[in-house]
């Protein structure tokens, strides 16, 4: 009997594939059963006895009708997403998100990818979070906009005793003390359009622009800071305090704002997962590439320096140059 479920489970997959390769496409419709009673998992039971996938699963608010064989699907394109997220059978997914049809399939997703799913309130406070979060050691969690929006909104409070809010913001200049850096946010065509506005400003000769741009979320940074004020005069400052000329320095960079110190450095490396400008410009420049951060780019390319270094210690050929190293933090600034 063919009714349409896929043979395996993406526990299955996952126990067949070495380390964490993405899973890109479902596995084609065979016969019903998709597991043995040896190595069922939570979703197997929950549907392997289902003979009908043509039953009606939910019907929204809006009117729209899910049948339990669209559920199942949308369980398995949820679940190659986690997999591809490198989430492995036994994993804790933790989920902060508000109850939704999408919450539900996430759900079954997860158990489905043999990870153990486990719910956040959305009213959690910033230190209930951190408790669970760190309790429990997620491999991932996954939030909803509303919920992001609301931690922001809870740093803001929590930090509101350090902070001054002037309106209008033209006010902040007429302060005894001048600001030290200003930030605008906003997606990356908005972003760009502020910075070439502000080049076009008499104010352009009294300030530093460095951009940063993260495509896959369309979020764009601007940090305007005082002139001369950079990642690369900053390591520049600090190689002259160790002795150091350029050619001594290494910097690792992933973003507009790695630029400056990328241009510094005798030896910069730029990661993997830089944008398409970035990444041409490098090519350009000559830049080493190094692998991405969700590949460890940066270990893998300071553990060899480390290694040579210990070698040559311990063949006794003396003390190796120090070399000064910028690191670019997974999802970092």
């Amino acid at each position: 009997m063919d009714t349409g479920f896929p043979k395996k489970t993406m526990l299955q997959r996952n126990q067949e594939r070495d380390g964490c390769n993405p899973v890109r496409e479902a596995v084609p419709p065979t016969d019903f059963c998709m597991n043995t009673a040896a190595d069922a998992n939570l979703f197997s039971r929950l549907f392997d006895r289902l003979d009908d996938p043509n039953r009606l699963a939910i019907e929204t608010a809006e009117g729209e009708r899910i049948t339990y064989g669209d559920l199942i699907a949308r369980a398995g394109q949820f679940a190659n997403v986690l997999v591809s997220r490198c989430v492995k059978p036994g994993d804790r997914v933790a989920v902060q998100v508000e109850k939704s049809v999408a919450n539900l399939v996430l759900y079954l997703a997860t158990v489905r990818a043999g990870a153990v799913y486990l719910p956040l309130n959305t009213a959690y406070t910033l230190n209930e979070l951190d408790y669970f979060i760190t309790d429990s050691e997620p491999s991932l969690v996954v939030e909803s906009v509303a919920a992001l929006n609301r931690r922001v909104g809870g740093w803001t409070d929590a930090n509101r005793p350090h902070m001054v809010e002037i309106a209008p913001l033209e006010r902040a200049f007429d302060q005894d003390e001048a600001p030290i850096q200003g930030m605008l946010c906003g997606e990356i065509a908005q972003v760009r359009a502020a910075q070439r506005a502000l080049e076009g400003m008499d104010i352009a000769t009294h300030i530093t622009m460095h951009r940063t741009e993260y495509a896959d979320r369309d979020l764009g940074i601007l940090d305007i800071l005082p002139p001369n004020c950079s990642k690369g005069h900053a390591l520049a400052d600090y190689a002259r305090t160790l002795g150091l000329d350029a050619s001594d320095v290494m910097a690792i960079g992933d973003n507009f704002n790695d630029q400056t110190m990328l241009e510094y450095a005798g030896r910069p490396v730029l990661m993997a997962n830089a944008g398409d400008e970035l990444q041409a410009l490098g090519r350009q420049r000559g830049w080493a590439l190094a692998l991405s951060n969700d590949e460890d780019g940066v270990a893998e390319t300071l553990e060899p320096l480390i290694r040579s270094a210990q070698e040559d210690l311990s063949a006794g050929n003396g003390p190796t140059p120090e070399v000064v190293t910028a690191e670019a933090e997974a999802g970092g600034r």
